[in-house]
């Protein structure tokens, strides 16, 4: 007698359905944020893309101080040669700088910026008192230091006063250096 062994039927296995390709690497698989917080990131960057384009294209902010302005006018005068407009320029920077002198008369560095304005129109004597202002009311600070500046274009205008009258400035400097002042040995 031959015992029928039972016949072992393959069960056949249900594969899973190949998965679909995702539609975003980002927002999908085991480190995805859950569905909420994929909606709140979205609208982050919508809102921060819209900001960003309002803010490049209808906000530009005034970073330039009026004195400084009157810097760039000024320089503009020194490149430019039609002599109107080089008028017109330094017209234009005076009359920043006065107004800004009337509105801060305690600022040093814009009687500094007023006295290069008269050192460029060749008010040589307006220069002198515009950084003698400068200089007593900011000289010995420590930080943006306009005190050399303004001994500059002090200096600067008196020897532009001194060769306006034809002075030889080396028979000036024998003359000041054989003067003899009493009391004063620190002169030599």
């Amino acid at each position: 007698m031959s015992k029928k062994r039972p016949t072992k039927q393959k069960k056949q296995q249900k594969r899973p359905p190949a998965p679909t390709p995702p539609s975003d690497p980002l927002f999908t698989g085991p480190d995805a944020p859950p569905k909420p917080m994929r909606s709140l990131l979205i609208l982050a960057a919508v809102v921060v893309l819209g900001f960003i384009v309002i803010w490049a294209e209808f906000y530009t902010p005034t970073v330039m101080n009026p004195w400084q302005e009157s810097l760039v006018w000024i320089d503009s005068a020194k490149k430019e040669t039609d002599t109107t407009l080089k008028a017109q320029f330094l017209r234009t920077a005076e009359d920043i700088l006065t107004e800004q002198v009337t509105e801060h008369p305690y600022h040093a560095r814009i009687w500094m910026m007023k006295g290069y304005l008269h050192l460029q129109t060749k008010e040589y004597d307006s220069v002198i008192s515009c950084e003698k202002k400068a200089l007593e009311l900011g000289a010995g600070g420590v930080v943006n230091r306009i005190d050399v500046d303004a001994v500059n274009m002090m200096g600067a205008a008196l020897l532009n006063k001194v060769n306006k009258l034809n002075m030889d400035t080396t028979a000036i400097f024998r003359l000041l250096d054989s003067a003899e002042v009493g009391g004063f040995d620190n002169f030599k």
